[in-house]
């Protein structure tokens, strides 16, 4: 999926909770804030001299460990936090 589509998806369904887990599968509790989004294309080299590339969309997010608040962000509030920063 592309950033764009991501973002698309996002649009389709403004009122849904986003809710985001991390690398072990534990569920990230609400009151995250989103740092960044990143759509980043990656060309590598392995030891084997394989070459690959792939696109990637790169959620950050910050979560304090003292804002369990049970309110995960809506869709509309993500993707409108990504055109803000758009300028």
């Amino acid at each position: 999926m592309t950033t764009h589509d991501f973002i698309g998806r996002l649009r389709e369904a403004p009122a849904k909770q986003l809710v985001f887990t991390n690398s072990d599968g534990a569920t990230i509790h609400g009151g995250y804030h989103l740092t960044e989004l990143k759509a980043a294309s990656f060309d590598t080299v392995d030891c084997g001299a394989e070459k690959n590339q792939w696109n990637e969309t790169i959620v950050q997010l910050w979560v304090p460990e003292d804002e369990e608040n049970g309110e995960f962000m809506t869709a509309q509030k993500f993707w409108q936090s990504t055109t803000r920063s758009r300028g």
